[in-house]
């Protein structure tokens, strides 16, 4: 699908529900995001299909879910047209850490830790709405080591060979106590004001499902160093395995970062991930 087609899907969406697109905001992984005229975001799937499609409706029912829960400040739904891959919702306030990084991440801690154990605590609840899924540990490593293939010219030497050396030997068990997790808890889509840092809003619960907490504390690791992933972790009461699987899980995930921000020319994402990996 091209990406006028795209763009005529969510003025098609937005027309139905009495709105207008103004602006395209930007372009992820599987969603393209617009402003609308009513001051709202919409966020539509690049991929039109059945699963896309039950991944709108799973979304959506999960924010509906979450609305009102302390902790939790998701963006509340304005509109959902499945058919369309479509999922209107308001806008939060505050910067994405991507865009404006905290120098000091650590007063954000308490709020996180807020976050992740008001979403561990609606696991059942949340069951019938999301996927249940095992984080594959050997999967993302597999993946970082075939992206670091493509990808492993923009990392200086030294720092390349150690990390294929750590891609090649970390083989952590994998956690077997699930819980409902955002999963793409990257600064990409954690907003946050300053004076002292404090977190406004969690963006983009595409991913959200019951799985090892470790994929969360490794995305907070990557994005925000290791004490604020230790922090949190010790505020959740997740025991050390959990901190193996994120460091492990977080320099794949730098990969990926890598390579997506080479993959679309966004310097944002590239900056981060090398500096990720030089602390990683």
């Amino acid at each position: 699908m091209t990406a006028r087609e795209v763009d005529q899907r969510a003025e098609r969406a937005a027309t139905v529900h009495g709105a207008r697109v103004v602006a395209r905001l930007g372009v992820g992984t599987d969603n393209v995001a617009y402003a609308l005229d009513d001051g709202s975001v919409l966020r539509l799937r690049q991929t039109l299909d059945d699963e896309a499609r039950d991944a709108v409706a799973r979304e959506a029912a999960l924010l509906e879910l979450l609305a009102d829960q302390p902790g939790v400040p998701a963006p509340r739904v304005r509109f959902v047209d499945a058919a369309e891959g479509a999922l209107a919702l308001e806008r939060l306030p505050g910067t994405s850490l991507l865009d404006r990084p905290a120098v000091d991440p650590l007063p954000l801690v308490p709020a996180l830790g807020d976050l992740l154990a008001a979403l561990h605590a609606l696991t059942s609840v949340a069951a019938p709405v999301v996927v249940r899924e095992e984080a594959d540990l050997g999967e993302h490593l597999e993946e970082a080591q075939e992206l670091l293939e493509v990808v492993g010219s923009l990392v200086p030497v030294e720092l390349r060979e150690r990390l294929q050396a750590q891609l090649a030997t970390d083989t952590p068990a994998p956690g077997t106590d699930l819980r409902l997790c955002h999963a793409d808890l990257g600064a990409e889509h954690l907003l946050a004001e300053p004076g002292p840092w404090r977190l406004t809003g969690v963006l983009d619960w595409t991913d959200a499902a019951i799985t090892d907490p470790a994929l969360d504390l490794a995305r907070l690791w990557r994005d925000l160093g290791r004490p604020v992933a230790e922090a949190v972790a010790a505020r959740l009461g997740l025991d050390d395995a959990a901190l193996e699987r994120a460091v492990v899980l977080a320099r794949c995930m730098a990969v990926e970062d890598l390579a997506f921000g080479h993959e679309t020319g966004d310097p944002r994402y590239v900056t981060a991930a090398l500096a990720a990996l030089t602390r990683l």
